[in-house]
Formats: structure tokens, C-alpha cells, sequence
């Protein structure tokens, strides 16, 4: 049977394999106020292995209208603390004031610090959101994101792979109503240890947000990871932001 991208993401990433246990490198790591004070605790005095590897914000705890970022008084430990960490470790950090700033799997597209092809892993369910844009994203517990912190690898069994094809949809349907569906069909546990692929032509049409919100919702069908294949339209999208970065 030939390798999917899920395959072929797996290969290119192993060091080694045990039994059925793969240790993998990840290329990017996501950071965010909740779950990343935890794993520096367990780091403790060791150094990160790449510190440019990282991109971080704080939007967990914060409200999306400017004028009531500055009230959460319950929650200001967690924001004091990733500040802290990231003046320590010196990594990319957009603070509250930052345009940039926005929801770590949002931000980290936007940007380009993600690209096709690599892993990337974050202290949140939601990291498969990265799927969209064609590489492994998975979400992590704090004990592993302090391992990756400091080694820049994980061990992980390898997933099954689950191929969803969609075609003959409705146009009028919002990818949102795409990923409700699919949920009910294969229900809450059908994704339970396997990465989706979700292919096929309805899937081409969506836009780059629009395959984001179905890798987004791929963990409330039960799945760890889910991704969709390079197209044109994330090939364009590349050359966008490789234009804006060298010529504007």
C-alpha cells in the first residue's frame, strides 16, 4: 500500500523506533500563558535545545476585545509567568500589545513560522488546526512539552490512517456544517487513534481558513491529528507571503 503524507511526515521525522513506540523530531513548538508554566517547572535550570524553534502568546486568558485585556486580575499569574520564561529563554513571544497577536494555531499560520511537512506540537487539543496546511500537529500534555522543550523530540506510537473523501457536496455548505457532519457519522470516538486525511474534491475548494476549521474540529470526532494534502490554493498562499516578506 503506498505511504500517505501521514506516512511519509512519520519517516522523515524518525531517529529511531522501538517496538511500536517512534521517536520523532519536531521541527516547531507552539507555547501558550495555560499549559507552558508547567513544562518550564519541569525543565527547571536545563537550557532549551532551540529557542527559535518557538513562537508563543498569550490568548487563553484573555479577552479578543482590546479594551478588556487588562482586567482579568484571577488570571494575570499565567500571563506574569510565560513573560517571565520568555525572558529567561529568550523565544519568540507576542505579548498583549503585539498586532500579531492572536490564537497561537491562528498566529503560527499567519506568520509562516509553521510550514508543509514538519511537526509541530503545543500544550492544547486544538494544535491539529495546523493540519491544513499539510503537517503532523499534535497536542501535547505538559510532561511532553517539557521533553520537547529540551531535547526538540517526542516518542509517540504511530497512528492508523483514516482517509475521509468528500465529494458531491452540497456547495451552499459551510465547512463548518462538513466537519458537524462527519463527527455525527463516524461519532465522537471514530477518529480514536488514527490521523484523518481528508481528501477529495469539496475539500480543494475550501479555503485555507475553511480547512482549518475541519482539522480544528477533527478532535471532537476523537482523532489526535488530522491533515489535508498541499493544493494550489496553500501553494499560492506561500508565494503571498514569500512576496510580502521580500518585496514589500
Amino acid at each position: 500500500m503506498n505511504n500517505t503524507l501521514y506516512d511519509n511526515i512519520i519517516k522523515n521525522h524518525t531517529i529511531s523506533i522501538y517496538d511500536d513506540l517512534y521517536f520523532l523530531y519536531v521541527d516547531k513548538i507552539l507555547l501558550h500563558e495555560v499549559t507552558s508554566p508547567q513544562a518550564f517547572t519541569l525543565i527547571l535550570n536545563k537550557l532549551l535545545w532551540n529557542n527559535k524553534s518557538i513562537l508563543s502568546t498569550s490568548d487563553h486568558n484573555v479577552s479578543t476585545e482590546i479594551k478588556k485585556r487588562f482586567f482579568f486580575n484571577k488570571n494575570i499569574k499565567q500571563l506574569n509567568c510565560i513573560k517571565k520564561n520568555k525572558e529567561k529563554f529568550f523565544f519568540k513571544y507576542f505579548d498583549l500589545n503585539n498586532p500579531k497577536q492572536g490564537i497561537i494555531h491562528i498566529v503560527a499560520i499567519e506568520n509562516s513560522f509553521l510550514l508543509p511537512g514538519m511537526i509541530t506540537v503545543c500544550g492544547d487539543s486544538h494544535t491539529t488546526t495546523n493540519g491544513a496546511i499539510s503537517l503532523v500537529a499534535n497536542g501535547i500534555g505538559t510532561t511532553d512539552l517539557s521533553i520537547v522543550l529540551s531535547t526538540q523530540c517526542i516518542i509517540q506510537k504511530k497512528l492508523k490512517n483514516l482517509n475521509i473523501l468528500l465529494f458531491n457536496v452540497n456547495r451552499f455548505l459551510y465547512s463548518k456544517d462538513l466537519i458537524l457532519f462527519i463527527i455525527k457519522k463516524i461519532s465522537s470516538k471514530g477518529g480514536v487513534n488514527y490521523c484523518i486525511e481528508f481528501t477529495g474534491e469539496n475539500i480543494e475548494n475550501f479555503s485555507i481558513s475553511e480547512k482549518m476549521t475541519i482539522c480544528n474540529m477533527s478532535i471532537e470526532a476523537g482523532s489526535k491529528t488530522s491533515l489535508i494534502s498541499p493544493d494550489k490554493k496553500l501553494i499560492n498562499f506561500y508565494k503571498k507571503k514569500i512576496i510580502c516578506f521580500y518585496f514589500t
